[in-house]
């Protein structure tokens, strides 16, 4: 894309979260490699932040297994106002003692390792 627009010292990155973890918790500096491949990872969380993966276990799913993302950290909200039902439902507070975090965001996102 840069290429595309002669800007050849411009970064890229892809960045991606929801509202409720500030909408930007993971991100990933774009390579020609994966323009090339046409797959654009999201790669890694910002500081303070983590990121799981998930199977329909909530275990967390190896290389190249498809599972469902989990983000928690400080960016993230604490559940929603008057909504107890929804909270429970989006916040995560059953999963795997590895899992780190407080009550993970269910993200609900389809998401390979």
């Amino acid at each position: 894309m840069a290429d595309h627009m002669n800007l050849k010292n411009i970064r890229l990155y892809n960045l991606f979260g929801p509202a409720e973890c500030t909408l930007t918790s993971v991100y990933h500096e774009v390579t020609r490699e994966d323009i090339e491949r046409g797959e654009i990872p999201i790669d890694r969380p910002f500081p303070n932040m983590q990121a799981f993966i998930f199977d329909e276990y909530r275990q967390h799913v190896i290389p190249g297994q498809v599972g469902e993302l989990y983000l928690g950290g400080v960016q993230c909200f604490s559940g929603y106002f008057g909504r107890n039902d929804l909270t429970d439902q989006m916040l995560s507070r059953l999963l795997p003692a590895n899992a780190g975090g407080d009550s993970p965001f269910r993200e609900r996102a389809t998401t390979k390792y």
